[in-house]
């Protein structure tokens, strides 16, 4: 069974950062309360999580060193001096060895032994910095397809094929490099490399697969196409809320926006993982332009600056946050959100220009003469 990360309060009021097994969200969230949890926040989401082998057989105290590892990541990014703190962390008897050979060696005649062992503990941490190019490619690769530098994408993804076997990032992999196909008129090619996965996906992430094509589908401007496929990703994925999310947002994009207000009141939002909170307001502000609300131009602000605060830094976000900044320039009326736009569009224009669609990308070179945007 999956297991997907949390945060919480205990039932005698500490702060908890762990992992929990459960087959769906809703089901994760009713076991953290029967346990006494409250303020719980998921950071992840069941039906695309894995089942985390790696944690079998730890013990509480090293479940929540890395469940709190891995959560810095989500929130901070990779880096490498954490990684290092980590592996010297998941190696403590090892490192222990060392120090215990090298005090040996020095304190004794045996002086040879000391140099052996520092040259060994060198070539260790060169190992685990080595290991940090598997992620550190990973954030090329997905640099690399925001912003449109096929070549690169496809140079680390051949690395990472070759060094990673997780199914997930594999999948991701060949969903971006599909969306890349479909922009160059080779849709039949994309669909083809994503279809390989359908018996995986059937069985462990039902509804993944249609979402997936539902973004290859987008670079085409078929949008009819990609409601039709984020309706049923939703419905094989028995009503996930993210599916949920995704496919409120582009029915109030391309479809019909009293169907996209009919899902947002359904959506329960204490099972929805973190990062999808901003965009279901971002969604609420989208109805109210169809409504033609005052509230509009503020709710999007606010939903687009909680984006800003925790996407910025993550490669992985940068083309939906893109395209937000996109339709809130498109939609800005005061002179303040027409400033603001202009400094955003500044800095995520080179994604926007790669992933935007056409109508949005003519329209705010037009809006926005003074950017001079290429």
């Amino acid at each position: 069974m999956n297991k997907i990360l949390y945060e919480a309060i205990s039932a005698q009021g500490e702060k908890v950062t762990s992992f929990i097994e459960c087959d769906s969200n809703a089901n994760a969230l009713k076991k953290l309360k029967e346990e006494g949890y409250s303020d719980i926040k998921l950071h992840g989401d069941a039906l695309i999580s894995t089942e985390k082998e790696y944690l079998d057989g730890k013990t509480a105290q090293e479940v929540a060193q890395i469940a709190k590892y891995e959560l810095a990541i989500r929130l901070q990014g990779s880096k490498l001096s954490r990684h290092l703190i980590r592996v010297f962390e998941t190696d403590r008897r090892l490192l222990s060895c060392f120090l215990l050979l090298f005090i040996l060696g020095f304190f004794t005649p045996y002086y040879g032994l000391s140099i052996f062992v520092l040259f060994s503990f060198i070539s260790y941490v060169f190992r685990a910095i080595r290991k940090y190019k598997i992620p550190d490619a990973y954030q090329d690769a997905l640099k690399a397809h925001a912003l449109g530098d096929h070549q690169l994408f496809f140079k680390s993804k051949r690395f990472l094929q070759q060094h990673v076997s997780k199914p997930l990032i594999n999948l991701d992999l060949d969903g971006r490099a599909a969306t890349i196909y479909a922009s160059d008129g080779r849709i039949d090619e994309a669909v083809a490399l994503l279809e390989k996965w359908r018996d995986y996906t059937e069985t462990n992430s039902p509804g993944m697969l249609e979402s997936r094509l539902a973004s290859v589908y987008h670079k085409t401007e078929n949008f009819k196409k990609v409601i039709d496929l984020r309706t049923l990703a939703y419905e094989k994925s028995n009503h996930n809320q993210t599916y949920a999310l995704d496919l409120a947002m582009v029915e109030v994009r391309y479809g019909d926006h009293h169907k996209a207000e009919q899902l947002l009141a359904g959506i329960r939002l204490e099972e929805l993982q973190t990062i999808g909170l901003p965009f279901y307001n971002w969604i609420l502000g989208l109805l109210e332009y169809k409504k033609n609300s005052h509230l509009a131009e503020a709710t999007l602000s606010s939903a687009l600056s909680s984006m800003l605060l925790t996407r910025t830094d993550k490669p992985a976000s940068w083309i939906v946050l893109a395209h937000c900044i996109g339709e809130y320039a498109m939609y800005a009326e005061s002179e303040q959100s027409k400033k603001r736009s202009e400094e955003l569009l500044s800095k995520y224009w080179k994604v926007l220009r790669v992933h935007g669609e056409k109508a949005m990308v003519v329209n705010l070179r037009e809006k926005y003469p003074a950017l001079k945007l290429a």
